[in-house]
């Protein structure tokens, strides 16, 4: 008989989780930086960036939870992350921070009502949470028109843009969980290192 997992506490990170954890900011912000670059400063069709422009910070946060696996964990190393972009030089200034802060929540969020268990319907929740929350931050720092035309021309392909990313990205997490470096799916096991506990 199959045991229903509870969903996954928040926080109650261990030494080894800081650790791992802090050398996750130093990578991720040089990685989201490097990504930054990319995406900000080459010529790319605007139509092709919609598609696949968030995927190499989407990937990032759902690493940190594949890793770590408690809810809290992207957003802490996100923001720090953020943190480090922004000393290497942000094409977006300050606003890197909480764009990262909240790709990292939406994560954490799907990731526990998932009850740690990361699959594809995790991975478009996580995407779209952080795509719901950054509305209004994305839109007043591009001076998007509060107009039909102008709310559906700006977040109507970056709807499907995030779609689309989550696909890439729980397909790019599929061999990651191979080797080893974490679980697409919780252990039934009650440990400290999961943070689950029985209903």
């Amino acid at each position: 008989m199959e045991t229903k997992m509870a969903r996954p506490k928040w926080g109650g990170f261990t030494t080894r989780d800081f650790v791992e954890m802090a050398g996750m900011v130093v990578v991720a912000g040089l990685w989201q930086w490097g990504w930054a670059q990319f995406i900000y400063g080459a010529q790319i069709i605007p139509a092709v960036k919609d598609l696949f422009g968030s995927f190499g910070f989407n990937v990032v946060s759902f690493l940190i939870i594949l890793r770590i696996r408690k809810p809290g964990a992207a957003t802490i190393v996100k923001l720090l992350s953020g943190v480090v972009e922004l000393m290497l030089g942000s094409p977006i200034g300050l606003w890197v921070i909480l764009a990262d802060g909240i790709e990292g929540l939406g994560v954490d969020l799907a990731f526990w009502w998932f009850r740690g268990n990361i699959n594809m319907g995790t991975v478009i929740l996580g995407s779209l949470i952080a795509w719901a929350l950054g509305w209004l931050p994305d839109g007043y720092r591009d001076a998007v028109p509060l107009t039909l035309p102008g709310l559906l021309g700006y977040y109507g392909p970056g709807f499907i843009g995030k779609i689309f990313t989550s696909v890439m990205v729980f397909w790019a997490l599929i061999p990651i969980a191979k080797t080893g470096w974490g679980k697409l799916t919780a252990s039934q096991a009650t440990t400290p290192a999961t943070g689950f506990v029985p209903d």
